[in-house]
């Protein structure tokens, strides 16, 4: 348990360094426990550059889990971290996966609503709603999470149906290429 502490705690150091210095990578010993380095490499979660000892992700789901963890830590002020972090685009796939996430794990998708709703607030890019709103249909679990959310698509004459739809047009269709 002590070396799983130890892990989450480089993971989240390094998660809230991307998030607020994204083109910056952190030497280890920056990270906190030496010990979950080493670990995490060992284990090919991160990769240590062997002259400036550098840390990053080996692959960049890592990374965005990481950042779902990060963000879920920050869920209480999670539109304002986003605007602060200046709404960039590598931080959607870690909204879906939060959303996702939270739907898998809820035994109702209020979490998921609250989250939809609180990311379609005023001064928010649109992004992050249509993140949550398609989060179920990302997730290998597709079906059973679209059949959580149905009840709350097509409340209020099915705005938020529309909504996934036209993202769905605007973002799956591939093009005629006739």
């Amino acid at each position: 348990l002590e070396m799983r502490l130890k892990r989450q705690a480089v993971l989240t150091t390094l998660g809230r360094r991307h998030l607020w210095d994204p083109g910056e990578s952190p030497a280890a010993y920056e990270l906190g426990s030496p010990e979950g380095v080493q670990s995490l490499i060992a284990d090919d979660i991160l990769r240590a550059d062997p002259v400036s000892g550098e840390v990053t992700f080996v692959h960049d789901i890592l990374e965005d889990w990481t950042l779902c963890q990060v963000l879920n830590l920050e869920r209480h002020r999670l539109p304002q971290v986003l605007a602060d972090a200046g709404q960039p685009l590598w931080l959607v796939e870690p909204v879906q996966l939060l959303a996702q996430w939270w739907l898998e794990r809820e035994a109702t998708p209020d979490s998921w609503r609250n989250l939809l709703d609180t990311l379609s607030g005023e001064g928010l890019d649109r992004r992050w709603s249509r993140a949550v709103l398609s989060a179920s249909l990302q997730s290998t679990r597709g079906l059973e999470l679209l059949s959580r959310v149905e009840p709350l698509l097509v409340e209020d004459d099915a705005r938020r149906l529309g909504e996934l739809m036209v993202y769905l047009r605007t973002v799956e269709v591939a093009p005629n290429p006739i």
